[in-house]
C-alpha cells in the first residue's frame, strides 16, 4: 500500500469511528432541554433565580448552543425562564401577583375539570388514582420528599388526562411548573408538598360521582396551597447545575455511586 493510500485509509477510519459521536450528540433536541429543565423544576432540583450556562448545558446534553438558546425560547415563552442581554438565563422567580394568578388560574380550570372527571370516570380511571395515591403514600413512608413532590403535582395532570383534553393536559403541566416555582420562592419553611389527606377526599368524591363536592374540594385545595405560601420570602440557595438537570429517576450521585462501585 502506497503512503497516500494508507494516509487515506486511516482518515476514512477516523471518520467512521468519530460518525457515532456525531449521531449521539444529536439525539438531545431544544425539546429534550425544555423538558429536562421542566422536570427538574417540578422534582424542586431547579430553584428561581439559578442561572442557566448555556456552554454547560451544551456540553452536558451534547449539543450546540444554538439548540440550548432555542430550548431556552421555548421555557420562556412559557414563563419559566427569565432572559436578559446583561445576566443571560435564569430560571423564573414568581413574584405575588404572578402567583396568584396562576392559583386563581388552576382554580378556574381544575375545578370545571375535576367535575366532568367525577361525572365520567369509570373504574379504570378510578384504579389509576388509586394507585397513583398508594405512590404519594410511599414517598410520604420513606421521606422521599423529591419524589413526594414530583408525584402530587402528576396527580393534578392525571386528572386532565382522564378528562381526554390533551391540550388542558399540557397547559396544566406547565401551570404546575410555575407552581413549583412559586413554591420553591415561597413556602413557609422551605419546601412542600400537596397536603396528605387532600387528594385523597378529591378522589372519594369523584368515585362517589358527585362533581360538585369534587369540585369544592379542589378549590379549597388549591386554596389550601396558596394560603401556605409567604409571598415575601426568598428562595433558597441553589444546586449545581448540572445535578439539578440529571434525570429524576437516575440523578448524577447515584451515577457515580454505581461507576465507582463497577471499577
Amino acid at each position: 500500500m502506497t503512503l497516500s493510500k494508507a494516509t487515506a485509509a486511516r482518515s476514512a477510519g477516523n471518520r467512521r469511528k468519530k460518525r457515532p459521536n456525531v449521531r449521539s450528540r444529536g439525539r438531545a433536541t431544544a425539546e429534550t432541554v425544555f423538558a429536562r429543565v421542566v422536570e427538574a423544576i417540578r422534582a424542586h432540583r431547579l430553584i428561581p433565580g439559578t442561572r442557566l450556562v448555556e456552554e454547560r448545558i451544551g456540553a452536558y446534553f451534547g449539543v450546540s448552543r444554538t439548540i440550548v438558546r432555542q430550548g431556552f425560547a421555548k421555557l420562556a415563552q412559557a414563563g419559566l425562564v427569565e432572559l436578559s442581554r446583561n445576566r443571560g438565563a435564569r430560571i423564573a422567580t414568581p413574584d405575588e401577583k404572578r402567583t396568584r394568578d396562576v392559583f386563581d388560574a388552576r382554580i378556574l380550570i381544575e375545578t370545571e375539570l375535576v367535575g366532568r372527571v367525577a361525572d365520567s370516570a369509570g373504574k379504570v380511571d378510578i384504579a389509576r388514582l388509586r394507585a397513583h395515591l398508594r405512590r404519594e403514600d410511599a414517598a410520604r413512608g420513606r421521606a422521599d420528599r423529591l419524589d413526594l413532590v414530583r408525584l402530587t403535582g402528576e396527580f393534578h395532570t392525571i386528572l386532565a388526562e382522564i378528562a381526554g383534553n390533551a391540550m388542558l393536559a399540557a397547559t396544566l403541566v406547565e401551570y404546575e411548573t410555575v407552581t413549583c416555582l412559586a413554591i420553591l420562592a415561597h413556602a413557609r419553611g422551605g419546601d412542600s408538598a400537596c397536603p396528605p389527606d387532600e387528594h385523597a377526599a378529591i378522589v372519594d368524591a369523584i368515585e362517589r360521582r358527585e362533581p360538585r363536592r369534587a369540585a369544592t374540594l379542589m378549590r379549597r385545595h388549591l386554596e389550601h396551597v396558596l394560603a401556605d405560601l409567604d409571598l415575601a420570602r426568598a428562595a433558597r440557595a441553589p444546586e449545581p447545575l448540572e445535578a439539578a438537570l440529571a434525570p429524576a429517576a437516575f440523578p448524577v450521585h447515584r451515577r457515580r455511586q454505581t461507576a465507582r462501585s463497577s471499577r
